[in-house]
């Protein structure tokens, strides 16, 4: 009995230190989430935020969590304002435990999280897009090119709609600071930056779409640079007056509307093509009359997965709305995350960093995602709006 007590004392004095260690590792894994949930884009940012939220309920249910530990995101809200987002940037890669970052989903959020975080170890996943794809490690877009977007509208109109003459709508540029365009991840003042990097979205669109457009005569595409997007009257009889065959809008889904409204009032029919940050065409679903819609854009209800439409069917339940780009995107990119570190079995920024810098191919909620030198390869959808009826018109796969 005497031989036994150490053995014992020992036995349970390792149970004592393995109980003691245990809660050390049920610590958090953190990600940190850069976005707007006030100002104009506060339904964008909480349709994001309830993507995630639903996300991370999959992942943790059962106290399954990631290699054990639960995944929690901590928001950061930018309030819709460039100098906050750089603020809230700094804060998320500062704060302890914090494995990587996700920046929107808007594109002038997500440039500012991107330029921001670049000299941080700490890997940022976009849900969204941005104006300039990525050339290097560090950032993981799942957002397909709005450059590419571009191409496949000047395609679709010149080839199926017959279009000979188009004009190209965009915003003029805003006034900005000095160091505005700095990329090197300097936190500075930085008035004006959020319009300039929303419209980097729309003026890679129109970039694409002039790039694609043919050539040949009697083909035409002129640009019109315009100081607010739908604010002049006599907007609808100057492009009749143009003979005008298409018209591409590039700008935000308000300068949109406000365009499409005139040309309803002005009996304009001529079709209008969307040119902004990627949106699922229910946000144009509003008009009864008036020209024709046409988005290009990676949502399309119809080509959700299985597991798609369970997602679709769970968030509709739980949040009374239904699921939209935003939502599916940025639940796909906690999974992502999630993914990964189960795969690589480690939970460091770095660890992280290297397995998403080789991740060549994801199966998303909308099908299946690729990426190839930094660059997104995915389905996208040509959706025209009809007198309130939306139909899939063209389907382009990633080699497109």
């Amino acid at each position: 009995m005497e031989r036994l007590a150490p053995r014992i004392s020992l036995v349970l004095l390792g149970l004592f230190l393995g109980g003691c260690s245990h809660p050390a590792s049920k610590e958090p894994i953190i990600l940190a989430h850069v976005l707007a949930l006030t100002g104009a884009d506060r339904d964008i940012g909480r349709q994001s935020q309830q993507g995630v939220q639903l996300a991370l309920a999959e992942i943790n249910q059962d106290d399954k969590g990631v290699l054990g530990r639960p995944l929690h995101v901590h928001t950061f809200d930018t309030r819709a304002d460039a100098d906050m987002a750089l603020e809230e940037t700094v804060r998320g890669v500062s704060l302890e435990r914090t494995i990587g970052l996700l920046a929107g989903p808007d594109a002038g959020v997500a440039e500012g999280v991107v330029r921001t975080a670049h000299p941080y170890p700490t890997m940022v996943i976009v849900p969204g897009e941005l104006a300039e794809q990525p050339t290097g490690e560090g950032v993981l877009v799942l957002g397909v090119n709005p450059r590419k977007r571009g191409q496949l509208l000047a395609r679709y109109a010149s080839q199926e709609l017959k279009a000979k003459r188009a004009f190209v709508l965009t915003a003029k540029a805003p006034a900005t600071n000095k160091g505005a365009g700095n990329t090197n991840g300097g936190v500075g003042k930085t008035d004006g930056v959020a319009a300039g990097n929303r419209n980097g979205v729309a003026l890679a669109v129109s970039t694409g779409f002039l790039d694609e457009w043919p050539r040949s005569v009697p083909a035409s595409a002129e640009e019109w640079k315009l100081a607010d997007l739908g604010a002049e009257k006599d907007l609808p009889k100057r492009l009749a007056d143009a003979k005008a065959d298409v018209v591409l809008v590039c700008g935000s889904v308000a300068d949109f509307l406000k365009v499409r409204s005139q040309c309803e009032a002005a009996q304009f029919t001529a079709p209008l093509l969307y040119g902004g940050e990627d949106r699922d065409a229910h946000s144009f679903q509003g008009y009864a009359a008036g020209p024709d819609v046409y988005v290009a854009t990676v949502f399309s209800a119809d080509g959700l997965t299985e597991k798609g439409k369970a997602f679709a069917k769970n968030y509709e339940e739980q949040f009374h709305e239904p699921a939209e780009l935003v939502a599916v995107q940025s639940y796909d990119a906690v999974r992502i995350v999630a993914e990964a570190i189960q795969r690589d079995n480690s939970a460091s920024p770095q660890d992280l960093r290297t397995e998403l810098n080789r991740l060549d191919k994801f199966d998303s909620l909308l099908g299946p995602v690729a990426w190839k030198d930094h660059q997104v390869r995915r389905r996208v959808y040509l959706v025209r709006l009809q007198n309130k009826v939306m139909t899939v018109v063209k389907t382009f796969n990633g080699d497109d």
